[in-house]
Parts: structure tokens; sequence; C-alpha cells
């Protein structure tokens, strides 16, 4: 529960609904950095296609593979 602490307090107030999907929002980041990793240096295509579907990404949630 330490995100929906953080929410109430000093400059990291934020809406509980972002306070609520901070979890989800880590493992997402997680994922699609290391699939990033694996496409650049492993060239692994699978990870580069996964990263050109972005599963998981929502609006208003925004991927850009550039």
């Amino acid at each position: 529960m330490r995100g929906a602490a953080v929410a109430r307090r000093g400059p990291f107030r934020r809406a509980p609904l972002a306070a609520g999907r901070e979890a989800a929002h880590h493992a997402l980041v997680a994922r699609l950095t290391t699939l990033w990793w694996r496409a650049q240096l492993l060239g692994d295509a699978a990870a580069r296609e996964a990263l050109v579907q972005a599963a998981g990404v929502a609006a208003p949630d925004r991927f850009e593979l550039g």
C-alpha cells in the first residue's frame, strides 16, 4: 500500500487512480524495457515484434517505438 501513502503527501500527490495503477505501470515499463534491450542488444526478432504490438499499453498511456 506504499503507493497510496505516497500519493497523499508532499510533491508526490497523485490522483488515487494513478496511485492505484502504479504497480501495473512499473511492471509494464519493466517488460517493455526488457524487450527493447533484448531487441537492441541481442537482435531478438520476437522481442522486436512484441514491442511493435506493445500489448498492455492502453489509453491514455502511449508507447512510441522510434
